[in-house]
């Protein structure tokens, strides 16, 4: 299955690709809350980011608000991390 780029992933992050390489290394809740967000992942989702991204990046706090895959008229989101 095709995915997005990590330049495409920054962009949607609204973070450098540069500084998105560096936070592949050291995530922070902050940064995958924000590429999930940017995303558009559903919590099963965001719960498979989280396991992938380890023990250094959990939450301390529930993040809030429902996620939905995609809505009308926006573009369909690929599986992340795989």
């Amino acid at each position: 299955m095709p995915g997005l780029r990590r330049e495409e992933v920054a962009t949607l992050a609204g973070v450098s690709t540069d500084y998105y390489t560096r936070l592949e290394r050291h995530p922070s809740p902050q940064i995958l809350d924000a590429v999930a967000r940017a995303l558009r992942l559903d919590d099963e989702a965001v719960a498979h980011l989280y396991r992938v991204a380890g023990p250094a990046a959990r939450r301390t706090r529930p993040a809030t608000g429902s996620r939905t895959r995609s809505s009308p008229g926006s573009p369909t989101p690929t599986t992340c991390c795989a």
